[in-house]
């Protein structure tokens, strides 16, 4: 089986630069790809064909956008507190001519960074391996039609290929009962 090629393109929408790795964009490619194909696997291909009756194989060209968020919170507080001599305060007593003053600061800092990575699919090629034995030319150009609806923006006609292929059904050893 032929590896899916893939061709990213990002695009960073804010000043910062973002550091990601190749690998990490190249695995979220792969499964993104990989979810698309196992999605029109289940919810397109098996439905229309038959369950076991024909495989899909996607190979997407994907573009990576890349967001940086940063938010930055700080605040200052101060307070400062004076008497004068003959203002004590209940409890207090109050020492003649003395002066008191009291001061207090709050400094809070905080950031916080966010990296959001999200990759849409431009444009696929579609791969469907089906039995030749039990699926019909009008089953296939029945699951053509519902994945160009499906996918207009992103198909073509000619970016869907069927593969022929018998499938082996059966408990026995397949090249005995050929020979």
């Amino acid at each position: 089986m032929k590896s899916a090629r893939y061709l990213f393109a990002a695009v960073f929408l804010f000043s910062g630069v973002c550091r990601l790795s190749a690998d990490e964009v190249s695995d979220s490619a792969r499964g993104a790809v990989k979810e698309a194909e196992a999605k029109i696997q289940a919810e397109v291909v098996a439905p229309i064909l038959g369950p076991g009756r024909a495989y899909a194989f996607l190979e997407a060209e994907a573009i990576v956008k890349v967001t940086n968020d940063e938010v930055t919170k700080s605040g200052v507080g101060k307070t400062r507190k004076s008497r004068k001599a003959g203002e004590a305060e209940k409890g207090e007593q109050d020492e003649a001519g003395s002066m008191q003053e009291q001061s207090a600061r709050q400094e809070k800092n905080s950031s916080e960074k966010k990296k959001h990575v999200s990759l849409e699919l431009r444009k696929m090629k579609l791969r469907v391996l089906y039995d030749s034995a039990s699926v019909g030319k009008p089953a296939l150009e029945a699951l053509k039609a519902a994945l160009l609806g499906l996918y207009a923006d992103k198909l073509e006609a000619g970016d869907i290929v069927f593969v022929p292929a018998p499938f082996y059904r059966g408990n026995s050893n397949p090249e005995a009962s050929a020979g």
